[in-house]
């Protein structure tokens, strides 16, 4: 589970689910859920926020 993350727009499911999991949930910002949704009104907290899933991968491509 140290390497799995659940990627997803949703603050209330796909957060919830990563957070009851154990798992790493990153909150892509360019779908469902605002920024504004997300600064303050939810208990939810993703472990890490992007504007986009593209910003995700070039930091996860593999390294020659």
């Amino acid at each position: 589970a140290e390497t799995t993350a659940i990627i997803g727009d949703q603050l209330d499911t796909d957060m919830t689910m990563a957070n009851q999991a154990g798992l790493f949930g990153v909150l892509v910002l360019s779908g469902e859920t605002s920024r504004e949704r997300l600064d303050g009104q939810s208990a939810v907290v993703p472990d890490l926020v992007v504007p986009s899933v593209a910003d995700l991968v070039s930091s996860s491509a593999p390294k020659n």
